[in-house]
C-alpha cells in the first residue's frame, strides 16, 4: 500500500471500489497535491490528496466539490470525497494533455471555446463560492492604481455572472480525438465573471492577436456573451494576478 496515502482512506477504497492499493501509481503533481493512479473493480481512478498549504494559495475544497458535480461530464465524476481531509476520488479520463502549441491551433480552440460556452451556460449551482478578480486581487494584496480600477470597471460592468474553472491551461485539459475537451483541477473554480476563464486561457498559452480573436468568434458562435473589452480587461487583471500569485508564492518559499 502507498504509505501516503491517508489508512482511513486506504480502507474506503477497498470497501468501497475494491481498489487494488498494491497496483497504485503515483504521478506527478501540482506544488498543492499528490495524485495516484490507482485501479479497482470496475477501472481506473484518480485519487488526489491535498496539501493544507493549496488553501493558502485560493483554493476551495468544498466549492470544487461542488462545482465537479455541477459540472459534469466537462469534468470527471465524483466517486468519493472529504473536503474536510483534503482528498477527492474521480473517474480517471482517458485521453492525453495538449501541448502549448496544440492549444493554439484552430481547430482546438474552437473545441474548447464550445466547452467554456457550456461551462458559462449553466444554472450558477449552490454550494461554488462567488470569486470575482476584485476579491482575488485584493486577497493577494493588489495596492489600488487609476488604472487596475479602470479594467476592473471595464469588466464588471455588464459582466456576465457564470460557473468559471478558472485554471484552465493545457495541464488541466484532457483530450481525444472523438470528445469533447474535458477539464480536471477544479480547485479554484467559482462563481463570477466569465470572460476570466477565456483570458487565463489566452494568456497562459500566449495566444497572438489572430488566434485570440478565433477564440472569442468560437465562444460567441457557441453562445457566449463576452464583450471585447471585457475580453481585454479580463487579460489585463489576469496577467496581474499571476503576478501577484508568483510573489507571493517565491516569499513563502524563501
Amino acid at each position: 500500500m502507498p504509505v501516503s496515502l491517508p489508512p482511513a482512506l486506504a480502507v474506503l477504497l477497498q470497501e468501497r471500489l475494491k481498489a487494488e492499493l498494491f497496483r497504485a501509481e503515483k504521478l506527478e503533481g501540482g506544488v498543492c497535491n499528490v495524485v495516484w493512479r490507482l485501479p479497482t473493480a470496475d477501472g481506473l481512478v484518480a485519487v488526489r490528496i491535498g496539501e493544507p498549504s493549496a488553501l493558502q494559495w485560493g483554493a476551495s475544497r468544498h466549492s470544487e466539490l461542488a462545482a465537479l458535480e455541477a459540472a459534469y461530464p466537462m469534468g470527471p465524476a465524483v466517486l468519493m470525497a472529504d473536503p474536510e481531509a483534503g482528498w477527492l476520488v474521480t473517474e480517471w479520463i482517458h485521453g492525453r494533455h495538449w501541448s502549448r502549441e496544440e492549444a493554439g491551433e484552430t481547430a482546438n480552440l474552437q473545441r474548447i471555446a464550445r466547452q467554456f460556452a457550456s461551462l458559462h451556460a449553466l444554472a450558477p449551482p449552490g454550494g461554488v463560492r462567488r470569486l470575482t478578480l476584485r476579491s482575488t486581487l485584493a486577497a493577494l494584496g493588489a495596492e489600488p492604481d487609476p488604472t487596475t480600477e479602470a479594467w476592473l470597471t471595464a469588466l464588471e460592468e455588464g459582466a456576465q455572472i457564470g460557473l468559471c474553472h478558472n485554471d484552465p491551461h493545457h495541464r488541466n485539459i484532457l483530450v481525444d480525438d472523438h470528445t469533447a475537451p474535458r477539464l480536471v483541477d477544479w480547485e479554484y473554480a467559482g462563481i463570477g465573471e466569465v470572460a476570466i476563464d477565456l483570458a487565463e486561457y489566452a494568456n497562459v498559452h500566449q495566444l497572438q492577436e489572430r488566434e485570440r480573436r478565433l477564440l472569442m468568434d468560437a465562444y460567441r458562435a457557441a453562445g457566449g456573451r463576452v464583450s471585447q473589452l471585457q475580453f481585454e480587461a479580463a487579460g489585463y487583471l489576469c496577467q496581474l494576478r499571476t503576478a501577484l500569485w508568483e510573489s507571493l508564492a517565491s516569499k513563502k518559499q524563501s
